[in-house]
């Protein structure tokens, strides 16, 4: 009797497993701070940080989990690079950093929320070229032969000029972009931000005992101005001089990235290390990634220590993830 196909694996996770097993206790689970929910709770990598079919495609002719499978083994040599880094407290070894600066590439690419932020993107500007169409009716009318001379206007559609402007103006529908152009604009966007994150000076920031150690975020890697300044609300790109990248790789290390600094190792004690932590939650989209929730966080002014046990009792932190269309607070960006 044939054995039955093993079953393609469709919860795809877009924060890799092996990197979050840097923030489990000892009985290898999370403390998970869950925004939406507002409740905290213990688990495993996972039970996180994945989506359904988030790296499938649909493309005749293509493996549909081709991504996935890619992923798997770009995963599998880059999980070994990362322990030695972390053991080492070092990125000296050329293959073992390059492994990783593909790795914080992948974290600060591929995640649900670059993908909608490109989507809302893309949506925006095909509706604009729909209001150009639609600007006068005789363009509307060069617009619809030109369409019934390329044989895809249906003959038998009555849709009036009048009736299609509102139906545009009024946005009577959604504007979906396929997940095949997400995925190929992160292959795509890759290679250029290696370039920019390989060009940085990294430093190894050590969490001392009793600072409650790094947490780490359904959106792990953060850039912001190094001077801490507002400078409106657009975050800066990774080529930017003045600026520096916070990446946490496990409850004991961190590292920080920027075109000025020096490459060093150095320890974090506690305001350091919740300083760093307030950064990483005020960019997370829903959940933080602890050890345990004895994790600290620098409160706003009047600044303060605040703990991870309270922290899903923060007003402004439950405040933050609320959406900008729903007339609430727009999330806080430490970028």
């Amino acid at each position: 009797m044939a054995k039955e196909a093993k079953a393609e694996p469709r919860k795809h996770h877009f924060i890799p497993q092996f990197y979050l097993r840097g923030f489990t206790d000892e009985k290898d689970r999370l403390f998970v701070v869950d925004r939406p929910s507002k409740k905290t709770f213990r688990t495993v990598p996972k039970n996180v940080a994945a989506e359904r079919d988030f790296n499938r495609v649909g493309v005749e002719g293509l493996d549909p989990n081709v991504v996935e499978k890619g992923m798997a083994k770009f995963e599998g040599e880059v999980a070994p690079a990362l322990e030695r880094v972390k053991i080492a407290k070092s990125l000296a070894k050329k293959e073992d950093r390059d492994a990783v600066m593909n790795l914080i590439c992948a974290l600060a690419i591929r995640n649900p929320r670059q993908r909608a932020t490109i989507n809302d993107f893309v949506g925006e500007l095909m509706q604009q070229v729909a209001e150009v169409s639609l600007a006068t009716k005789e363009r509307w009318e060069q617009q619809v032969a030109q369409m019934k001379a390329a044989g895809i206007w249906d003959e038998n559609s009555n849709v009036s000029y009048e009736d299609m402007k509102k139906f545009v103006e009024e946005r009577r529908y959604k504007i979906e972009v396929a997940k095949e152009f997400n995925i190929a604009m992160e292959i795509d966007q890759h290679e250029g931000l290696l370039q920019h994150l390989g060009n940085r000076n990294w430093q190894m920031l050590v969490a001392n005992e009793g600072s409650g150690g790094f947490v780490t975020t359904d959106v792990p890697v953060c850039i912001r101005w190094s001077d801490g300044q507002d400078h409106g609300i657009f975050s800066p790109g990774f080529g930017v001089s003045g600026t520096e990248v916070l990446v946490p790789i496990s409850t004991k290390l961190a590292l920080r990235g920027s075109f000025e600094g020096e490459e060093n190792v150095a320890d974090a004690g506690i305001f350091t290390v919740s300083t760093i932590n307030s950064i990483l939650i005020s960019n997370v989209e829903k959940q933080i990634y602890a050890h345990d929730y004895s994790f600290k966080f620098m409160r706003p002014f009047p600044e303060e220590i605040g703990s991870g046990a309270t922290l899903v009792q923060d007003e402004k932190f439950l405040a933050a993830g609320e959406r900008p269309e729903e007339g609430k607070v727009v999330a806080l960006r430490s970028k």
